[in-house]
């Protein structure tokens, strides 16, 4: 969850999936943010209220997913691919409205520099970790007296 998308006022959210549940899974040939995922990895994107697909756009797929699983708010426990737009785990009127208010709108990729205000690109854990062993070679470095 976070609480910068759930106080910001904007039509921007937390855009969250396991990349296989999506019913395009993002592949080599159709990239999540330039990037190739596999079927396990989970996505996440700061993206347009309403996007389940996390493609940046709310089109008719993400209209379908919302009316596909709309139940008023009958059964709890959805999550963002089910069309769950305000991360109340219910499919209702509300999620309905989101969607259809945001419906035909594009967001362009996010890049370090125009990341929202609040907003911090993160490194791969394998960054970290390569960050890591060079710390730990300078650290371990001795100067030697002539």
């Amino acid at each position: 969850m976070s609480s910068k998308a759930a106080t910001d006022g904007s039509n921007l959210g937390v855009g969250y999936a396991e990349n296989g549940d999506l019913g395009t899974p993002f592949s080599a040939a159709h990239k999540f943010m330039n990037v190739t995922p596999n079927a396990n990895s989970v996505l996440i994107r700061y993206t347009l209220l309403g996007d389940t697909d996390l493609n940046g756009t709310v089109d008719d797929d993400d209209i379908g997913t919302v009316s596909g699983n709309y139940d008023n708010g009958a059964t709890t426990g959805h999550n963002w691919t089910d069309g769950d737009t305000d991360y109340n785990g219910l499919i209702n009127d509300d999620d309905i409205g989101t969607v259809g208010g945001q419906y035909g709108q594009t967001l362009n990729d996010f890049n370090a520099g125009s990341l929202p205000s609040g907003v911090a690109a993160v490194p791969e854990p394998a960054s970290i970790s390569l960050i890591g062993i060079a710390a730990a070679g300078l650290f371990g470095r001795r100067r030697r007296s002539k």
